[in-house]
This record gives structure tokens, sequence and C-alpha cells, in this order.
């Protein structure tokens, strides 16, 4: 995993800069620049997450399952108390 101990300096920073702005320009007008701010923003993290979706769909092949289709796996979860899927299908709640 990468580190990334700069984000959170960063953000921190571009929100003291902008606050100070933003007094600096007056209600009216930080307004104005905080929506337009915001429009941008959201813009750019839409086309940066479509870009992204495509490139991973790009690169991926196609999986092939390795279990047979015809038989699902089994599935037993001990800690739910009354759950199992697969061979013998049955269900018993008790809680």
């Amino acid at each position: 995993m990468k580190s990334h101990r700069w984000v959170l300096p960063v953000t921190g920073l571009l929100v003291i800069v902008l606050g100070v702005v933003f007094l600096a320009l007056g209600l009216s007008r930080a307004d104005q620049l905080a929506s337009t701010i915001g429009a941008i923003t959201g813009v750019i993290g839409l086309g940066l997450t479509v870009v992204t979706w495509l490139g991973q769909r790009q690169a991926s092949p196609q999986t092939v399952s390795a279990t047979r289709p015809d038989r699902p796996p089994n599935i037993v979860i001990n800690d739910g108390k009354g759950f199992q899927i697969g061979d013998h299908n049955t269900q018993n709640n008790e809680y």
C-alpha cells in the first residue's frame, strides 16, 4: 500500500487558504466562487470516475468460473447460526 501522508496536510492547507480567500471576498462573491469551485470539482470527479471505470473494463480479461455451472459452491457460515447454502439446503434460525 502506498503512503499518502501528504493528503491530509494539503487538504488542511487548501481549506485554510480558501477560508481566507472567502473572508476577503465577502459573502456574496464567496458564495459565487464556492458554487463555481463545487461545480468544477464535481465535473472533474465524474470525468475521472468514467475514465477509471473504462480503463478497468478494458484492462481486466473476462474471468471464467472454476466451479461447475450446474452445481453452486457450498457456503457455510458457522457464526451466523442458521446459514447454509449448497448441499442439503436447509435453514434453521435459532438466535
